[in-house]
């Protein structure tokens, strides 16, 4: 159990904390069944906030009405399980159903109008659901002493944290607030979940010993199925056996650390030995500074977020055509993304603010070549450029629009040769998120730009039924948890295409034979060597000019196949076999 630091709470909340911590569990006449050594270790914590999580089978859903109907006997009580659709509450063996099996023979009395349990002095235990983002408001008036949410990760966390306002205590009254949760890892909301209640550095393994482990004061205990007597382990054994590797270990081991991959970028890969998320240190290795180069252009994305959805910005940088080759390929127009920013529920104004700030403390603002943001944000839009200066363009209302060209950019070529930033990873694509060296695994916030990166993740097409009624509809993204994914195929619809282009020098040094570039020109202190080099280097000079000056006027970038930056590695010298 957690220690607590009694010099910190004031006498109020030291006398409320040893109550809490002095109450015994308190075994409910409802329930059919002792609980287990894990539930009990739930139901008695003291904490305010508490989840119940892991493996499947481990007796989650029986905690949470163990724990609504603990104080079921006390006049005034009033408890509500939640589920995020009706249908979910009314399936066998769910909550409304396993409730039924427990009270059905009881003293209690089933209220089906208001799908609600009422019991002797008053109390009541309700069934509900949070389908819509609007159906927290149903509850507006609403005074509960326990909440408890089963499968916590099909909710927003949005809908969770509005709840907290139902919790009320009963006037003169020693029942607790509480609010509990149970969830297998997975579903559309593990990210937030996992944020929440899992520590940073928990595995598996460490359910092995029964404790309970804590998070910014928040309760967390994982829960095994190993622990339950009352399953047929052999028998759900077999049925997991038939799901696919990533829900199987979330649902067996309560692996919060895997996640199902999405199936619109398959080719991204993160970590130390993936291939699209590399450290600014790696960066500097090739490029000399942990900052973007100061002659590379960029551009700023942006989706819009009406709230409770974020707003999320992000910046990204091509390589310039001068950038170095390494393993013999070259850099240039490749696309990094080294900064986002993520805002909820504020205004244009401050949102705008914080763009400058961030473009000023990098000297960004003179290279932002394009600025889009989402086509429906027209107050947002007008509002920067006012206000801010910053002249956002809008994206086309294209659902797909953006997507080919991000998937270009991330497919890994060059399978025969090292990663240009890691050399124990083969291959290489064209798109890169630089993030501090510390953030490489366990990203934090925006700095490690970990929405970002689990949105890249998970991003995944509508898994679409064909009926008679809807027909052979059109394939689109899953509209959740996407907005950096909208942001990003924005940009690139139009923008991943632009490189800083070479120098006029440049040009006709990349034009011209190994042998007569500046790098690679003669070494020796001979005289005649020099002046026979520069005169051959002069005339192919010349000729080079005259054929850039003919093609001058013509659009001589090609997006899919960006120039090719200087090689320097220098053929056998012309003037070795020349004679005097």
């Amino acid at each position: 159990m957690p220690t607590y630091d009694f010099d910190r709470l004031t006498p109020a909340e030291q006398r409320e904390l040893e109550w809490l911590l002095s109450v015994e569990l308190r075994t409910s006449q409802y329930s059919p069944h002792e609980p287990t050594d894990r539930q009990r270790l739930f139901l008695n914590l003291p904490h305010l906030e508490a989840f119940y999580g892991g493996a499947a089978g481990g007796g989650k859903s029986d905690a949470l009405l163990m724990g609504a109907l603990e104080w079921a006997d006390t006049p005034g009580y009033a408890a509500l399980l939640l589920r995020r659709t009706f249908q979910d509450l009314a399936k066998p063996g769910a909550l409304l159903d396993r409730s039924y099996q427990w009270l059905s023979q009881s003293s209690a009395r089933w209220n089906d109008q208001k799908k609600q349990w009422k019991f002797h002095g008053g109390s009541i235990v309700a069934f509900g659901y949070l389908q819509n983002e609007s159906d927290v408001y149903q509850y507006q008036s609403a005074e509960y002493q326990y909440i408890g949410f089963d499968e916590l990760t099909q909710f927003t966390e949005t809908q969770y944290k509005y709840l907290f306002s139902r919790l009320r205590r009963l006037r003169g009254s020693n029942v607790p607030l509480r609010m509990r949760s149970a969830s297998n890892p997975g579903g559309i909301g593990a990210e937030w979940v996992q944020k929440r209640f899992i520590p940073d550095d928990w595995a598996p393994e460490d359910a092995a010993e029964l404790q309970c482990f804590e998070k910014d004061g928040a309760a967390f205990v994982p829960a095994r199925m190993d622990d339950n007597p009352h399953l047929d382990q052999s028998e759900y054994e077999k049925s997991l056996e038939l799901l696919d590797p990533v829900t199987r270990a979330q649902l067996r081991l309560g692996d919060w650390r895997i996640r199902p991959k999405g199936n619109i970028y398959k080719a991204w890969s993160d970590g130390v030995d993936g291939h699209h998320v590399i450290t600014w240190s790696q960066f500097a290795a090739i490029f000399g500074e942990k900052a973007i180069p100061d002659h590379w252009l960029g551009a700023c994305a942006q989706d819009w977020g009406f709230d409770p959805d974020p707003c999320a910005t992000v910046w990204a940088f091509v390589a310039g055509e001068n950038s170095p080759r390494v393993h013999g390929l070259p850099l240039a127009g490749s696309i990094f993304i080294p900064v986002i920013l993520t805002c909820r529920g504020e205004i244009p104004d401050d949102v705008a603010d914080k763009i400058r700030m961030i473009e000023a403390d990098h000297q960004w603002a003179s290279r932002i070549q394009y600025r889009v943001m989402s086509h429906e944000a027209s107050s947002q839009q007008a509002t920067y450029r006012r206000k801010a200066g910053l002249h956002f363009l809008k994206w086309q209302p294209d659902v797909i629009g953006g997507i080919g060209q991000v998937q270009h950019y991330l497919k890994v070529r060059h399978s025969e040769r090292p990663h240009p930033f890691k050399p124990q990873v083969m291959g290489r694509p064209k798109l890169y998120l630089i993030v501090p060296d510390d953030q490489m695994e366990n990203p934090k916030g925006d700095e490690g730009l970990s929405l970002l990166r689990a949105e890249f993740r998970q991003y995944k097409w509508v898994d679409q039924v064909v009926t008679d009624r809807n027909g052979s509809n059109r394939i689109i993204p899953y509209d959740f948890f996407n907005h950096y994914m909208d942001a990003v195929r924005g940009m690139a619809a139009k923008w991943f295409t632009t490189a800083a282009g070479l120098t006029e020098f440049e040009q006709v040094e990349a034009a011209l034979p190994t042998g007569l570039r500046v790098e690679n020109g003669p070494q020796s202190s001979e005289d005649w060597k020099r002046e026979g080099w520069e005169l051959a280097r002069h005339i192919k000079v010349a000729e080079v000019k005259k054929t850039i000056e003919q093609k001058r006027g013509r659009d001589l970038d090609d997006s899919w196949n960006p120039a090719s930056p200087l090689e320097n590695v220098a053929e056998q010298s012309p003037w070795d076999s020349w004679e005097r």
